[in-house]
């Protein structure tokens, strides 16, 4: 009877020792799981950072492109407001060298015709003075 006795205690210990082994096993599994979770999470939060900073980055040129676009706009309305301004000044200028021509165009034309009689007079003026010369001859005459 002790003998089975003893038998019955030793399957119990060794059914013991083997659910504690067991246990251990899956207790090291466990372990070994949370460790990879570990380093899986630190590489995702590694990575993560990383991809915040390529995003920040990516952000940031955008911005500077959209600030050089608004610039660029800015630059072209202001070039297209100084076109206008000048092309209106031309406008301006055009026309009063039109009427700098015709002003002078008359002055021409007022001039020949002045010419003309102050040549006519001259010539009116020879006459006389011929005609006087004449006059004076004969009386002296």
């Amino acid at each position: 009877y002790f003998m089975e006795l003893v038998s019955a205690q030793k399957r119990m210990n060794d059914s013991i020792a083997k659910g504690i082994e067991e246990a251990l096993s899956q207790l090291k599994d466990v372990y070994c799981k949370i460790e990879a979770d570990e380093r899986e999470k630190h590489m995702m939060s590694s990575k993560l950072h990383n991809q915040s900073k390529q995003l920040q980055k990516v952000e940031a040129e955008r911005n500077e492109e959209v600030e050089r676009r608004l610039e660029a706009e800015e630059d072209r309305k202001a070039a297209d407001k100084l076109f206008e301004e000048q092309r209106v000044q031309l406008s301006i200028v055009t026309k009063d060298l039109n009427r700098l021509k015709q002003v002078s165009d008359a002055a021409t034309y007022r001039e020949g015709k002045l010419k003309k009689e102050l040549k006519d007079k001259k010539a009116e003026t020879r006459e006389l003075q011929y005609e006087v010369q004449a006059k004076e001859t004969e009386s002296t005459s």
